[in-house]
């Protein structure tokens, strides 16, 4: 190494290219693993298809819970919003149609949601690795619900599946995240709920039906 290059160095870019790398690495664990996944994405899905043992999230269109973007923004009075109204109906249509789109079968438990960081998402993409797809394992996120950044954290909610009860069950991890159940916002302080076939929930952007298999 010269004295130049040396000089060049710091703390700051080996700790940047450290981070960068162990994303990398977590990233590629979902790569030829698709079968061990937690999530996968899937599209067409039936619940005559779904696995026994298995459940599915089902994105929502906002019609089918008959939310409107343009109702929500004239809704927020207490925040004006000025010339901005234009640019967030924008970035609320976009979300909403993304919302139709999620759709993931979930394969492990438990099952954590939550949104990847976007040097994960970055990382993936870059290397062409498996869980790029909404709803699918990626890295340590085993349900990526994809969408607005910062819309929820890494670990915003759990899904899992309790031998005690025979049921499924659905809980707020974060402190901050806006988790629901059923339209009734759940914190990470209530503990787990029973869920069944038919319930919405919704973890940060993403809304969702939870689907169990036909009998």
């Amino acid at each position: 190494m010269t004295p130049d290059f040396q000089r060049c160095r710091t703390t700051e870019h080996d700790s940047n290219l450290i981070s960068g790398a162990t994303e990398r690495i977590l990233a590629s664990q979902s790569h030829d693993v698709v079968d061990g996944s937690r999530c996968v994405s899937i599209a067409g899905l039936k619940s005559t298809d779904i696995p026994p043992g298995h459940a599915a999230f089902i994105g929502l269109s906002s019609k089918s819970c008959q939310w409107s973007v343009d109702n929500f923004v004239d809704s927020m009075q207490q925040f004006p919003l000025g010339k901005r109204r234009d640019s967030l109906l924008t970035a609320l249509a976009s979300e909403c149609s993304l919302n139709t789109r999620f759709r993931s079968l979930m394969q492990g438990n438990p099952c954590f949601i939550g949104k990847a960081p976007p040097v994960l998402e970055q990382a993936s993409e870059t290397l062409g690795f498996y869980g790029l797809e909404f709803g699918g394992t990626i890295g340590h996120v085993d349900c990526n619900i994809g969408g607005i950044e910062d819309s929820c954290s890494e670990h915003a909610s759990c899904i899992s599946y309790s031998e005690q009860s025979k049921a499924f069950r659905f809980r707020a991890c974060g402190q901050d995240d806006i988790v629901t159940l059923n339209g009734v916002r759940i914190k990470s302080s209530m503990g787990s709920f029973t869920i069944g076939c038919g319930d919405i929930c919704s973890v940060g952007a993403r809304v969702f039906m939870f689907i169990l298999p036909s009998i």
